[in-house]
């Protein structure tokens, strides 16, 4: 998404120009500014914006050091889009009229809706259906069947795959309401307070539970945990964490896979090597999850009742 961060940096660049300058150069500044760069008002807008901003009085020494740190900026926005493939049109019409100059706007490509597919080779229906078969989406299958529902899940890859070696949880037993909370607050600090409380709550109040089934799950097939318990002082707050690591065995995979053989046995369908391409809509509603073979068809899980999304993160481009 190279495309996406460099027009980012871009936009950011040409912000902090405006704001250094104060505003946008009304029509006479510009003219007043154009003449000491010889082009009488002509070049871009782009260009006389700067020019009107590097010739006006009020601009300081430590506004100076930092367009030199903006203009690096676009340097590198420049360098990465060169680096990048042809991006792709994210539309044209009111995005096109915003630049101003008549171009084309061209945005990420995964803003772009894609067709909408249809023919399926296979089609099945379960009570829930869920999207990656990691870390959260065996616990999330586990809990399905745990409530006598029916499952259908879509992994990417040719076994269950989870990464890292250890997991953590607040640990209930120890940690007073306000310290649940400070640590809410926290989290959400660090984040530039952008988190989703809603979910950042749920794993703080049910993540002891999580990791405890994680544990005895993964010690029926051989990968035992060590306990790792410490404190954290948050706001005036102490927070007890508790962790299971697996530094001494070969990580979280290793119980991954010992579940993933548990859920199926109980019943669970993974379609391995059939990574998610679209979620199937019915009435407005998300209804189902569409996956792709290796041979390039297509097999859609009905869901009943859900769909859950455990694709992994933003570096798993998921």
């Amino acid at each position: 998404m190279c495309d996406f961060d460099a027009a980012f940096i871009v936009r950011g660049a040409a912000r902090e120009l405006r704001r250094m300058g104060r505003g946008s150069p009304s029509e006479p500044e510009a003219a007043a500014a154009a003449p000491r760069s010889g082009k009488a008002g002509g070049g871009t807008q782009r260009e006389r914006e700067r020019e009107f901003i590097m010739t006006k009085s009020t601009m300081s020494r430590r506004d100076l050091f930092k367009f030199g740190g903006v203009a690096a900026m676009g340097v590198a926005a420049a360098g990465a889009l060169a680096g990048c493939g042809q991006p792709k049109l994210a539309g044209t019409g009111d995005a096109a009229g915003a630049a101003g100059d008549g171009s084309t706007y061209m945005g990420p490509s995964f803003l772009n809706k894609p067709a909408e597919i249809t023919d399926f080779a296979e089609e099945h229906t379960y009570d829930v259906v869920v999207v990656g078969a990691g870390e959260s989406g065996l616990a999330a299958i586990h809990a399905a069947l745990e409530a006598g529902a029916t499952v259908g899940v879509l992994q990417s890859l040719s076994i269950v795959q989870t990464a890292g070696n250890m997991g953590a949880s607040i640990d209930l037993t120890k940690t007073s309401e306000a310290g649940i909370k400070a640590a809410l607050s926290f989290i959400n600090y660090k984040s530039d307070y952008r988190a989703n409380m809603g979910q950042v709550e749920t794993w703080a109040r049910n993540s002891q539970e999580a990791l405890a089934w994680w544990a005895e799950a993964a010690a029926k097939g051989g990968s035992e945990s060590q306990p790792y318990d410490y404190v954290v002082n948050c706001n005036g707050h102490d927070v007890y964490f508790h962790a299971n690591t697996y530094f001494h065995d070969e990580g979280h995979q290793k119980g991954a896979l010992v579940i993933g053989e548990q859920v199926q046995e109980e019943g669970a369908e993974i379609f391995f090597e059939t990574p998610c391409v679209q979620l199937y809509m019915e009435d407005g509603r998300v209804a189902g999850a569409i996956g792709e073979t290796k041979d390039g068809g297509h097999v859609l899980l009905r869901a009943s009742k859900g769909v859950i999304m455990a694709a992994g993160d933003y570096v798993g481009d998921s």
